[in-house]
This record gives structure tokens, C-alpha cells and sequence, in this order.
């Protein structure tokens, strides 16, 4: 009879116990979901950062090739010829050269930007030229700048990426010579997706001696009148 007695007890389960059954599932599941979901967050946010270092990287490269022509064919190139300016959010580098007896002028600016179709809002920088009053005597940052191409677009992003500041410094272009202290120079500070995170690094700073800008000597590839 006491055997019969511990039968009936053992049979099945209680519903306490399916009750625990239960809340460690669902415990388990939910730390699953959690890793999942901060996995994704971290794959997420470094696909993010690393995009926006690669386009800060091909900006340099571009901003750098476009300085080439800075000063060409001009005997001379004072700080005139190559101004940096900061206008309200907009942040601008400009330049003039001479080529065939005619100046060109152009440049690079950094501003906000918003797409209407996708609704997002961001900083780009992008190529401008002064398609008119552009001369010798012209005031840079007076003329009116028409964008002619992108260079990057950097969604989502309210605060200023890039600097300029030009100086006369002894320096020498790809470092093939002996500095040079006629020369003019543009220092570009910027900034890159781990100081934006809030980490405590160094702004990214690059400093281009211009090949073609002369400030006292005369210019080898200048254009004689």
C-alpha cells in the first residue's frame, strides 16, 4: 500500500514546476535576444565608423590633388591667392591659378545638407568654382562658389569636420628637397569616428606644402604676360 501511495505522489508534474520551466526559458531567450541584438549594434556601428573614415581619408586625397594647381603659372602668390574661411556653418578653402593668360579659380567647402527624399540630414564637402569675376585683383571670399562635385557626404552629422588654416612655412612638397621657407602651406585638421565617439584621441592633422605657391621667388612654372 505505501508502495502504491509513492506511485500516485510522482506522477506527472506540478504546475509550479512547469511555472519555473517556463521563466528560466524565457530568461534564457531573452539573454539570447540581448546578444543578438548587441552583436548586431556593434557589426552596425562599425560599418558606420568605418565608412565615415574611409570618406574622411578620400577627401584628403582629393583636396590634396586639387592644391596642385594653387599659385600655377603665377610669379607670385600671396596670401590672397589661397584663403581659408570660416562663413557661419559653412567652412570654405579657396584658391586661384593662371593658365593660357586666363585664371581660374576654385576650391573646396564644407557645409550642411539635407536629402528631401530619404530625409536625412548631414555635413558634405564638395568642389566649387568661381565661373565669374574671377581675376588676379578678385577678393576670394567674395565671389559667388557654384559646387561642381561631391566629394563626400557624411549622414547624419551636425558638427564641423574639417579646418583649414594657410601659412608661409619652410617646407617642401612630397619632401623630395631641401625646405623651402617661400612657400605657402595648408594645414587641414580633421577629425575621425573614434573622437566622435567620445574617445580621447588626436585630431587628424595633415599639412600640404603647395607646389606651385611661391610667396617671394619666382614661380618656375610661371606664365610670363
Amino acid at each position: 500500500m505505501h508502495t502504491l501511495s509513492r506511485i500516485h505522489s510522482q506522477r506527472g508534474v506540478s504546475i509550479i514546476g512547469l511555472m519555473i520551466g517556463s521563466l528560466i526559458s524565457m530568461l534564457c531567450i531573452l539573454t539570447c535576444m540581448t546578444m543578438h541584438k548587441s552583436l548586431m549594434q556593434i557589426t552596425v556601428g562599425s560599418k558606420t565608423d568605418a565608412i565615415l573614415d574611409s570618406q574622411i581619408a578620400s577627401s584628403l586625397m582629393q583636396i590634396q590633388h586639387n592644391l596642385h594647381n594653387a599659385g600655377l603659372g603665377m610669379e607670385v602668390t600671396t596670401a590672397n591667392d589661397v584663403v581659408a574661411e570660416v562663413d557661419g556653418s559653412d567652412v570654405g578653402l579657396y584658391w586661384r591659378y593662371r593658365n593660357g593668360g586666363a585664371f581660374f579659380c576654385r576650391g573646396v567647402l564644407e557645409q550642411n545638407y539635407t536629402d528631401t527624399a530619404s530625409n536625412t540630414t548631414g555635413r558634405k564637402i564638395v568642389q566649387v568654382q568661381a565661373t565669374t569675376d574671377c581675376n588676379a585683383n578678385s577678393t576670394l571670399t567674395d565671389l559667388e562658389w557654384t559646387p561642381t562635385n561631391t566629394l563626400a557626404q557624411f549622414r547624419n552629422q551636425s558638427h564641423q569636420l574639417f579646418s583649414f588654416n594657410v601659412i608661409q612655412a619652410s617646407c617642401t612638397p612630397y619632401g623630395l628637397s631641401a625646405a623651402i621657407t617661400d612657400r605657402l602651406q595648408v594645414n587641414v585638421t580633421t577629425t575621425s569616428s573614434a573622437q566622435l565617439a567620445g574617445a580621447n584621441v588626436s585630431a587628424i592633422q595633415y599639412q600640404y606644402c603647395l607646389p606651385n605657391a611661391y610667396t617671394t621667388a619666382i614661380n618656375p612654372n610661371a606664365i610670363s604676360s
